[in-house]
């Protein structure tokens, strides 16, 4: 357990008093009693009365001398008000009759609340926070917490607030005993540096305002900001490092935008801001900017240098075709020979519960065909009841990972994703098929039936799809494609009546699973069945929803790689839905940007 303490330490302090009719502000350097009322009379102008006066809060309660302290450091505090015990000495020390003309005028000398413009606000809140000291003390309990979320849960906010009134004296204090802690203030006090190195830069570059002025009001950026955001950042640190920045600095540019931006951090990733710039890998927002600088620079130069190699090939620590050590341990291990009399028992057995126990059985055969690619392409002739008997790819999945991570989505999707992937779409430029996807997942409230496009849940996993496109496909593949192509390859409508097997013989090339929709229209449908390698398996789900989670399970029972125009979408669901391998995968940035606007 971690508890943080905050103490804000003033040079001076101002104070709201009023005395009589008047009210005024009173500065005063200690919060003591006895400072303030001597400060507070020289102020109003009256003699000082150090006997049968007293000070109240705006609740009329008594201010003594031993809670005075307490007291008027609460920013909740009010107006103090000082009371005279006796008429006599009322009339000794009225304000009125000290300075009767100074009462109504606008006199530079005083600090009558007056309304002030913004900029000369601003000079005088800059004026009084260089007095001020920000005490931050950490106390330590149980274990330990990353640097990285003292900074999202607890700090972020606190700098924003001081970075906006000019506070400077901020002190960092650990009272962590542990050796291996007392590196964390330093971590943090390089977060303030790159909160800082940010936001100059932003308040400095024609533009920069508004986009911290978005972020004030929503919390988020929307893509086109965030690219403008980029940019500039891009360009400072290019002006200033050269065309080819070294790691620490891209990384210092990175931590600022998710320090001065908290809620753009990624969460699932290890410091929150590797969508912008990962070192290990070299990608990222910004490091894509800077090859962009690079290539634009090179062409000026009229370079006759090629394009630099593509990075490293992608990381297969995770996803649906790495062997993995699986939930299900099964009681006893089958031999050879009662592995193989299960199989055949199982293709002729007209007993759903025999199969199904035997395919338990049997799984870690299956796993082994499945991850062999020469006996891979074999594994629904081997096992046929797939193609039958519903259930089966959820029962294997649940085997791999058990039933916590397999009912995620079906548990998640509506009341943690839908709502916000819609709120995130409104966003996008607008587009006929997007429209449309958005009427069909949220239908108007009063009423009017929806008759076209798909129903609201299948539409709000195919907005999905808009809001994480397609990656370009390379020059020697289609190149860039849209969403609306790419649905394509996630589910095709068949009306009632389609002939299964004449749909299937008239595949040309394998392809990666997909849905096959059957029923009077799009929104509703009676069958879904998943197609994988000309074959048809039939999903236990009547729902979109449900037909969707077997189709990503199915990936995983079959060892099949996603299909490249929708392997951003699947690696969100992966990672951020079912929570599978999360941080052993490599994701783009823009699955990393989603995921922040979304969980956030």
């Amino acid at each position: 357990m971690l508890t943080v303490f905050f103490f804000f330490s003033a040079g001076n302090m101002l104070l709201k008093t009023k005395l009589g009719d008047v009210q005024k502000f009173v500065r005063i350097t200690e919060p003591n009693l006895k400072e303030f009322l001597v400060a507070a009379f020289a102020k109003f102008g009256v003699p000082a009365v150090t006997e049968g006066v007293k000070v109240v809060d705006s609740s009329g309660t008594e201010l003594d001398e031993d809670v005075f302290e307490d007291v008027v450091m609460n920013p909740s505090t009010g107006v103090l008000t000082i009371k005279y015990d006796s008429e006599s000495v009322s009339k000794v020390a009225s304000p009125e009759a000290s300075q009767p003309s100074s009462l109504n005028s606008w006199d530079s000398g005083d600090t009558d609340i007056i309304p002030d413009s913004p900029s000369r606000k601003r000079q005088r809140l800059d004026a009084e926070a260089k007095h001020v000291r920000v005490f931050i003390i950490f106390t330590w309990f149980e274990e330990l917490v990353e640097p990285v979320t003292v900074w999202r849960e607890f700090l972020s906010p606190l700098f924003a607030l001081l970075v906006q009134h000019r506070i400077e004296n901020l002190f960092i204090v650990s009272q962590w005993g542990n050796d291996q802690l007392r590196h964390i203030p330093n971590v943090l006090n390089s977060f303030v540096l790159c909160f800082q190195l940010v936001e100059s830069v932003l308040t400095n570059k024609p533009g920069g305002e508004r986009i911290i002025n978005e972020y004030s009001r929503t919390k988020s950026l929307t893509d086109e900001t965030r690219r403008k955001m980029v940019n500039m950042l891009a360009a400072d640190m290019t002006e200033k490092n050269g065309t080819s920045p070294p790691r620490q600095v891209k990384e210092m540019y990175a931590r600022g935008i998710v320090s001065l931006f908290p809620y753009l951090s990624d969460p699932f990733s290890k410091n929150g801001y590797e969508h912008y710039y990962d070192g290990e890998s070299g990608t990222g927002y910004l490091a894509w900017r800077i090859k962009t600088i690079q290539r634009s620079t090179a062409k000026d130069r009229r370079s006759s240098f090629g394009e630099s190699a593509k990075g490293s090939s992608e990381d297969v620590s995770g996803g649906p075709t790495v062997r993995r050590e699986s939930e299900f341990v099964p009681e006893t291990a089958l031999t050879e020979d009662e592995c193989n009399e299960a199989i055949s028992l199982m293709k002729h057995s007209a007993d759903e519960d025999i199969v199904k126990k035997k395919m338990k059985l049997t799984f870690e055969h299956r796993r082994n065909m499945v991850l062999d690619p020469q006996q891979s392409s074999n594994i629904l002739s081997e096992f046929p009841r797939f193609k039958d008997i519903k259930g089966l790819v959820e029962q294997d999945f649940i085997q791999m990972f058990g039933e916590g991570i397999s009912s995620k989505l079906l548990e998640r999707w509506p009341v943690m994703f839908k709502k916000k992937i819609i709120q995130q779409c409104r966003k996008l430029p607008s587009t006929s098929e997007l429209e449309e996807l958005l009427l069909a997942a949220d239908p108007p409230e009063n009423g009017t039936e929806v008759d076209f496009g798909w129903d609201s849940d299948l539409s709000s996993v195919l907005l999905l799809l808009h809001l994480i496109p397609p990656s370009a496909q390379g020059r020697k593949r289609p190149g860039k494609v849209s969403a609306s192509q790419a649905e394509k390859h996630l589910v095709v409508f068949k009306k009632t009546g389609t002939n299964i097997q004449e749909h299937l013989d008239a595949i040309t090339s394998q392809a990666q699973p997909y849905l096959l929709a059957v029923g009077v229209k799009k929104n509703t449908i009676h069958q879904f069945f998943i197609i994988l390698d000309k074959n048809a398996i039939p999903c236990r789900s009547t729902s979109s929803l449900g037909a969707f989670d077997e189709l990503f399970k199915a990936h995983f029972v079959f060892g099949t790689s996603y299909n490249s125009m929708l392997h951003n979408m699947y690696t969100f669901i992966q990672t951020t839905v079912y929570n599978i391998d999360v941080g052993k995968v490599k994701e783009s940035p823009r699955v990393s940007e989603v995921r922040a606007r979304l969980l956030r």
